[in-house]
């Protein structure tokens, strides 16, 4: 059965013109979505990348299932994704915004995925922070996408995050083309090598919207839960 994806970018290429040289179709850049649409194509899906624009997109304005990948680069904790090195750093409100304007209907009933490295990751609020995780407390990224959207009218949808360093585009390795995990792994000689850790599928997670979490009544505080 095909599939529909959209592989948004958040970020506006003007403002940010080392995003599109990483993602976007450059005579010399690396075309990490077009890769992408190119292996959905081949698996017999429908892709589509979408970048922001200001303006609503037809294909994703169309979208009532499939998968949404939210595109950029992450961090443990961090309440924002950037857009290459010097590019736009949204916060996650401003990406939900933006997905938002760009089409997506309140009634998609697909997936959302925060295609980001350690976007399913939080970290100690007590440590040593950035000043962009203090605000949040260092929650995950992926989490506070899915509070967001479905503070926004976004309840029918499903939310995804991704546990360490992955892969942006397919590549050969172990079993084939695919998407890999990658992690330094200390060798017998004591120097560390990075390798496959696993396929992004399996360290992909679920995020639950934090006001979908059922509440206990006073009847329920009361009798314990009875």
């Amino acid at each position: 059965m095909s599939i529909r994806k959209v592989f948004f970018m958040p970020f506006d290429a003007v403002k940010s013109p080392s995003a599109y040289a990483e993602y976007g179709n450059t005579a010399t850049g690396f075309n990490k979505n077009q890769v992408m649409i190119d292996h959905e194509m081949e698996k017999g899906n429908e892709a589509q990348q979408v970048w922001w624009t200001g303006k609503k997109n037809p294909f994703l304005s169309s979208m009532q299932d499939g998968q949404i990948y939210i595109r950029g680069h992450g961090m443990p904790g961090q309440n924002t994704v950037e857009g290459g090195r010097g590019g736009e750093n949204l916060k996650y409100t401003d990406v939900v915004t933006r997905l938002m304007k760009s089409g997506l209907p309140k009634t998609f009933t697909g997936k959302v995925k925060c295609y980001n490295c350690h976007s399913a990751e939080k970290i100690d609020p007590t440590g040593n922070l950035m000043m962009s995780v203090v605000e949040t407390g260092g929650e995950s990224f992926a989490q506070l996408v899915a509070d967001e959207m479905y503070s926004r009218g976004y309840k029918q949808c499903t939310f995804y995050g991704y546990e360490g360093s992955i892969d942006s585009m397919p590549k050969e390795g172990t079993g084939g083309r695919h998407k890999f995990v990658r992690g330094y792994v200390k060798q017998t000689d004591g120097t560390s090598k990075q390798m496959e850790l696993g396929r992004v599928s399996e360290f992909r997670f679920q995020f639950t919207p934090r006001s979908m979490k059922r509440k206990p009544s006073m009847l329920g505080m009361l009798f314990g839960g009875m």
